[in-house]
């Protein structure tokens, strides 16, 4: 069960940042800045456009636009096994526009890992390529929480929590301390910490 809750909130904050709560299933950029990107597969002209972020966790390429396609289809969701290549837009519409998201969290990125680790630096680094909107996502952690807890889930504060890692990795000369890890097991000492 506690797997489950930290798995929702993790999904929760992940896809509020990306999608503004939902409010946009498509990158608001036109997409110029992905021309030519060969390590995005866009290597035909006008494919960092046609293959912008799609989807609330903003599927973002032909490479990555192809392998969702390929396990839609195996999987039977989706008609042809290019369909998203062919309509990438779909994957922002109301029909498929979780297909991408279930895809990228439990096969491109196994997002499931990071969430049953409490480590939302390395949720949002596997997301967006870095920390951009960090603050959001661990504010958002707080109030899908709350989200969760109407499930059954009990939660906590995740102000109080970050303020309490941000001091543990201070006093432990630390870049990242996870949610979940023991401070003591870390090499801690309340003692010496006062």
């Amino acid at each position: 069960l506690a797997a489950n809750r930290q798995r929702c909130h993790f999904f929760l904050e992940q896809l509020g940042h990306e999608s503004g709560g939902l409010q946009w299933m498509q990158e608001l950029a036109d997409g110029w800045a992905y021309e030519g990107r060969a390590d995005l597969g866009n290597v035909f002209p006008g494919d960092g456009p046609r293959f912008k972020g799609h989807g609330p966790i903003q599927i973002t390429g032909r490479h990555n636009h192809t392998r969702v396609s390929e396990w839609a289809y195996a999987r039977g969701i989706v008609p042809t096994v290019t369909y998203f290549v062919d309509h990438p837009d779909e994957l922002a519409g109301d029909e498929y526009g979780f297909v991408g998201v279930t895809w990228y969290w439990t096969v491109e990125r196994n997002m499931n890992a990071f969430a049953d680790a409490g480590d939302i630096y390395g949720a949002t680094r596997a997301v967006n390529g870095g920390l951009n909107g960090i603050q959001d996502r661990i504010d958002r952690y707080g109030i899908d929480a709350d989200f969760c807890r109407g499930y059954g889930y009990l939660a906590y504060n995740a102000r109080q929590a970050a303020t309490l890692r941000e001091l543990w990795q201070k006093l432990q000369g630390r870049e990242h301390i996870g949610a979940h890890e023991n401070f003591f097991a870390l090499g801690g000492d309340s003692i010496l910490s006062l």
